[in-house]
């Protein structure tokens, strides 16, 4: 590094649409209540959902039932992201394609159990509501 040039390694999400697509469920239900307490311009990444899905579950308005069934997955998810740019941080690029895979996969987790829990008429008017939004 130089002595005004400082490099970073960091993960973003290069196509936010693309998790709209990818896990309507998640983001749905994440993004209603993230926007609610954050500037609209804040960013819609994977790191975003991963790091601040514990809060959004446990300060948010979803029902228990949500909450109850993906919590110990949204804790994991957010603990992969900390791993992830602790392995970019440290320069391992292998580590870090590792947690990349690793967390997209928990997140994917999630969003099957949302999909599930959004078909089977438990809290309709809930998943009505977010996913008109």
């Amino acid at each position: 590094m130089g002595k005004y040039l400082q490099i970073q390694v960091r993960a973003w999400t290069y196509d936010e649409e693309e998790l709209l697509r990818a896990w309507p469920f998640l983001t749905s239900m994440a993004w209603a209540e993230y926007d609610a307490r954050n500037a609209p311009s804040a960013r819609h990444g994977v790191m975003e959902l991963a790091e601040n899905l514990p809060d959004i579950l446990r300060f948010g308005d979803i029902p228990q039932t949500v909450k109850s069934r993906i919590a110990g997955d949204a804790e994991r998810a957010r603990s992969l992201a900390a791993d992830l740019s602790r392995a970019l941080a440290d320069w391992q690029p292998s580590e870090a394609n590792r947690c990349s895979d690793e967390l997209e996969a928990v997140l994917a987790e999630i969003e099957e159990k949302l999909a599930s829990e959004g078909r089977s008429g438990a809290d309709d008017a809930y998943w009505e509501r977010i996913l008109k939004k």
